[in-house]
């Protein structure tokens, strides 16, 4: 062996092969420019216009005007629930079939039960649940705390029919504790159907929003779902509800400035809270309903 000489075997040195890189960014284009017209296409559109919240997963929904018109009346009526500390509750009314396929059932059939209906309540106070037995003179207070006992009900309500089943009525309504055994009797006396729910209504902010959105969501959809029409009583929110909000629309228009990009009032270059403007202006017109009185004695 010569001096020098190695009989460790040597290693082969292969160079890497380059990178074409003009192909690599021409494909990177094309991924990200198709990735960005995904995300075009998936993007939710808001109103304003820098948010640097994550992008949500869950398809847009577009209401029509006759959802939208409903879910401002509900969420008005919940509202103003709220501010005059009233309870709220949904009141699910149901067609048996005994009642569906009698001589006397009709398309008004439903409508005039729930008039009925809606008479009876007004005409009851707590001194006659007692004696009718819906009601034990140990939970009057209870169930009706610092309440003129003589003194009738109120049954202000935002209702919806629909043609699931053998019709039903989804309604919400304002007013004091009715018993469930009270219904039940009434509406199996009226309508001959004895299915009836009914559930309390928790007066946040958060629930208000979720119930007006549930209701407009499931009932007041298009014209080839189960909706069949939806009505709510004078003082729901107040007599003549949508000349008043075209009123408040209109004065609006004349006060701040309308921007038609985002869909919003500005004053001095700050945005309007429209929402606490219309609450204040809509609560000055029914105030009078619940505020007490004072009176001058002569």
């Amino acid at each position: 062996m010569r001096i020098g000489d190695s009989t460790e075997p040597q290693c082969l040195i292969v160079e890497p092969k380059l990178k074409n890189y003009a192909e690599e960014s021409e494909r990177s284009d094309v991924v990200n420019g198709q990735r960005s017209l995904d995300l075009i296409i998936t993007y939710k559109t808001t109103r304003s216009c820098v948010d640097d919240k994550p992008i949500s997963k869950k398809p847009l929904i577009l209401w029509s005007k006759k959802q939208k018109r409903s879910f401002n009346t509900i969420k008005t009526g919940l509202r103003i629930a709220k501010k005059v500390k009233k309870p709220v509750r949904f009141l699910t009314l149901t067609t048996s079939d005994v009642q569906y396929h009698a001589e006397n059932n009709n398309e008004r059939k439903m409508y005039e039960s729930f008039r009925k209906l809606d008479q009876r309540i007004k005409r009851m106070n707590v001194v006659k649940m007692v004696q009718q037995g819906y009601l034990l003179r140990k939970d009057i207070r209870h169930f009706y705390p610092s309440r003129n006992l003589v003194k009738t009900f109120d049954f202000e309500y935002f209702k919806v029919t629909t043609n699931e089943g053998n019709g039903v009525i989804h309604c919400l309504y304002r007013g004091e504790y009715l018993p469930y055994t009270y219904i039940v009797d009434n509406w199996q006396d009226i309508h001959n159907s004895w299915d009836v729910n009914i559930k309390l209504i928790h007066n946040h902010d958060k629930d208000l929003g979720k119930t007006a959105c549930y209701v407009v969501s499931q009932y007041v959809s298009h014209q080839n779902s189960s909706y069949v029409r939806s009505s709510q009583s004078w003082n729901w929110v107040c007599r003549g509800y949508r000349s008043v909000w075209d009123g408040f629309i209109s004065d609006c228009h004349t006060r701040f400035y309308y921007n038609p990009v985002r869909k919003r009032f500005y004053h001095v270059h700050s945005e309007v809270d429209l929402i606490s403007l219309w609450d204040d202006y809509i609560y000055s017109k029914v105030r009078y309903r619940y505020e007490p009185r004072q009176v001058m004695l002569s």
